[in-house]
C-alpha cells in the first residue's frame, strides 16, 4: 500500500459513502419485523434472507464486526493519505451481495400477505438510499480512469452529453 495523497479527511469520502450504505443496510435488516407478515411461503423465504442479512450486517456477529473494523481501517488509512482503492472495492463487492439480498427481500415483501402495511413502507424508505448510493457508486467506479491516457469504460459518443445521456 503506497502513500498517494496528502493527509485529508476528504480522501475518505468514498469510504464514508460506502459506510453510509452499510448503515442503511444494517437498519433495513434491523427493522425487518417478520411478525408483520402472515405465515406463508413468503415469510419462510424472508426468514432465510433475514438470517443471512443478520450474519452479514449485525455488529455483534463476527462478519458484521469485521466489516465495521475494515471500514474503520479504510477510513483511517485514506485520511492519512494511503491509497485504499482495493479495500473499498472489496467492501463494495461484499456489500453488493447484501444489496442483492435486500432487493430480493423487497420483492418478496411486495407479494407477501402483510398484517401491517407500514412494514413495507419502512423497508422501502430504508432501501431507497441504498439503491441510489449503490448504483451511483458502481457507475462512478466503472467509469473511473486510473491509468493516464486510459479510455473510460462508460463514454458518450459526443463531447457535450445531452439530458438523455445522463
Amino acid at each position: 500500500m503506497n502513500r498517494k495523497n496528502e493527509p485529508s479527511i476528504f480522501n475518505a469520502l468514498e469510504s464514508f459513502v460506502l459506510l453510509s450504505t452499510f448503515i442503511f443496510t444494517e437498519q433495513f435488516d434491523r427493522n425487518l419485523n417478520l411478525g408483520g407478515v402472515e405465515q406463508s411461503l413468503q415469510r419462510e423465504s424472508l426468514e432465510l434472507l433475514h438470517h443471512f442479512l443478520i450474519n452479514v450486517t449485525d455488529p455483534s456477529h463476527p462478519l458484521g464486526a469485521a466489516t465495521f473494523a475494515i471500514f474503520g481501517i479504510s477510513i483511517i488509512l485514506s485520511i492519512i493519505g494511503f491509497n485504499v482503492r482495493k479495500v473499498n472495492d472489496l467492501l463494495a463487492g461484499y456489500l453488493s451481495i447484501a444489496w442483492i439480498v435486500e432487493l430480493i427481500t423487497m420483492n418478496i415483501l411486495l407479494i407477501s400477505p402483510l398484517k401491517n402495511p407500514t412494514l413495507l413502507l419502512i423497508e422501502l424508505i430504508l432501501f431507497v438510499p441504498v439503491i441510489v448510493v449503490a448504483f451511483a457508486w458502481w457507475y462512478w467506479r466503472i467509469s473511473l480512469v486510473e491509468v493516464p491516457g486510459g479510455a473510460k469504460a462508460i463514454a458518450f459518443s459526443h463531447q457535450n452529453p445531452s439530458s438523455a445521456d445522463t
